[in-house]
């Protein structure tokens, strides 16, 4: 009689430990959260590419920049030359629909409290608005709230994309002596509900002073500095801290030394009225503003960006894809909008979204102009700095790639960071979400900058 293995007795059970065995073994090879394959294969340094193009701005821009300045200064002082909101009450309170009757979550995964959105809505006071309609000016890096409070809401935690970081009340973050406008306090006065040319929302009272009609003048004459280094301290006259500088902040000159530049410092004083005060940023880490437009002078900026950690909405002081892009162009003189949906929106548009990936790589490398051209997909924009290997790369600040397997469901592999990858980030994974967690396919326009009508 032939005998009959163990093995041969339970054929279930060792095509069980076999498939064990092989997601054991690809697990153990995939890449930790942080890492994709893009990151060692493509070269991080943004400078390697600007070296290869000829880009020195686009046809008809002075090469002062002037006329970028001219505009983006506009726009920057909007808020102190505005009479009114520049929003209306329902713009401006749109999160007291949203979220109203919903479930909402805080940062441990619990539900809040039965009336504690009602109590946060009250201390809003829509009914009450406009209550201010004053000029003022941050003095701290400060974040901008959907709603007066600092507590995270989440609305659903185990769903991809929909717990931490992507805290539903951060808004967006403002670099320190950025100018507001005033329209709103909380009952309980605690926070104030302020306008810029490109974002609103709530931030604290105390990170905001109030600016005088003599101090606004003389702010907006001066000429301005804008910082190219990032985390830069502000210091006082005699070496004392003042505030945090970073890229993306424009700040009044008074005077160019041999140590760098002497800079108006707003701080709060006496009844939260403006204090000026002077203080230094060192040579190295800002330059008269605008900064000459060109390849070269981006990459440099976007080198300080590289390996930077993601931060939805501004949190924690970080940037998420479309404050990248944004800050990335204060220096030049480039005002682009907050958003992404927006940016896509801030230029000579040119549709993709009919191609195929590869025609869609060719299309990009001939029309496109390496630092000067944004790539957008639904949620989510890109620079495109050049070529590597025959294919596009892009500079941009990711969160992740898109996963799905059969026992976990729908997940992201986590990049978090400002990084240089192709189109194709992540195309090494097993558990990448076909096609639609491949970049390439979802991108639908590329963007040429600047916007029309800035340049001439």
């Amino acid at each position: 009689m032939t005998r009959i293995s163990r093995a041969g007795r339970h054929p279930v059970v060792v095509c069980a430990l076999v498939l064990l065995a092989v997601v054991l073994n690809g697990c153990a090879r995939a890449p930790q959260p942080g890492h994709i394959a893009d990151l060692a294969a493509v070269p991080q340094n943004p400078v390697r590419y600007a070296d290869r193009t000829t880009w020195e701005g686009p046809p008809g821009l002075d090469r002062s920049g002037a006329k970028l300045a001219g505009a983006y200064t506009a726009k920057h002082y909007l808020p102190w030359t505005t009479q009114g909101a520049l929003h209306s009450r329902d713009e401006l309170y749109w999160g007291v629909e949203e979220f109203a009757g919903r479930t909402l979550f805080a940062a441990q995964g619990l539900p809040y409290p039965e009336g504690w959105f009602t109590s946060l809505a009250a201390n809003a006071d829509k009914e009450g608005f406009p209550s201010l309609d004053r000029s003022g000016i941050t003095v701290n890096i400060t974040d901008v709230r959907v709603l007066p409070t600092r507590e995270p809401v989440f609305t659903d935690p185990d769903q991809a994309g929909q717990g931490y970081p992507f805290d539903m009340m951060q808004n967006s973050v403002l670099w320190t002596g950025t100018p507001v406008h005033v329209v709103h306090r909380s009952v309980d006065r605690a926070w104030l509900l302020v306008e810029t040319s490109w974002v609103s929302g709530w931030v604290r009272a105390q990170d905001v002073a109030w600016v005088g009609p003599k101090q606004e003048e003389r702010m907006t004459s001066a000429p301005l500095v804008a910082v190219t280094a990032e985390r830069v301290p502000l210091t006082g006259p005699e070496g004392t801290f003042c505030s945090t500088a970073c890229i993306g902040s424009l700040l009044p000159i008074q005077a160019k030394t041999e140590d760098g530049w002497q800079v108006m410092i707003p701080a709060r004083g006496a009844n939260g009225r403006l204090d000026i005060q002077s203080g230094m940023v060192p040579a190295q880490d800002a330059r008269r503003f605008p900064v000459q437009l060109s390849a070269h002078n981006v990459a440099r900026v976007a080198e300080e960006m590289i390996g930077q950690l993601y931060g939805w909405g501004g949190l924690h002081a970080r940037r998420d894809c479309s404050a990248s892009i944004r800050d990335l162009f204060v220096p030049f003189g480039l005002w682009m909008p907050r958003n992404s949906s927006r940016q896509a929106q801030a230029g000579q548009k040119i549709d993709l979204s009919g191609l195929g990936p590869r025609a869609k790589e060719e299309r990009i490398m001939d029309l496109g102009v390496p630092f000067a051209t944004l790539l957008w997909k639904p949620g989510h924009i890109m620079l495109y700095i050049g070529e590597h290997r025959g294919r596009p790369v892009i500079w941009h600040t990711m969160w992740g790639v898109a996963t799905r397997s059969w026992w976990s469901g729908e997940g992201r592999h986590v990049v978090g960071r400002t990084v240089i990858t192709s189109l194709r980030p992540g195309k090494e994974l097993g558990s990448l979400d076909r096609p639609g967690g491949l970049l390439i396919n979802g991108i639908e326009r590329m963007i040429l900058l600047p916007p029309a009508g800035q340049c001439k």
